[in-house]
Order: C-alpha cells, then structure tokens, then sequence
C-alpha cells in the first residue's frame, strides 16, 4: 500500500529545492555570459521557480487525514 502522505512530501520537498536551485542559478548564469538569455526569459523562469518553492510549500505543508 502506497503512502500518499509520505509521497505527496517528498515531491513537495523536491519541487522546492529545483525551485531554489533555479532561482538562484539562473540569474547567476545570466550575470556571467551576458546575451544568453534575454531579460524576459530569465523573468520567466525565475516565476516560474518561485510558483514551484510556493507549491511545493503547500505540498509539503498539507495536512490529510
């Protein structure tokens, strides 16, 4: 039988982290080779990771009983 509680946890923990992970690197990535990415799709991006540190916080957060 599969723990749904334990499962729905772990993938928010790692939505989280990927999230964190793109948010911080990206915009490093960015600031060293300039031109490689336009400004709008490094805006892009980081929303995208912070929508996946909010979600993954609420996955993680939940509680079902």
């Amino acid at each position: 039988m599969r723990d749904w509680k334990r499962i729905r946890r772990v993938v928010g923990e790692t939505m989280r982290e990927i999230g964190i992970l793109v948010v911080v690197f990206v915009p490093l990535d960015a600031a060293f080779a300039p031109g490689a990415l336009r400004p709008s799709t490094v805006g892009l991006v980081v929303i995208a990771a912070f929508t996946a540190i909010v979600c993954g916080i609420i996955m993680e957060s939940e509680k079902h009983s």
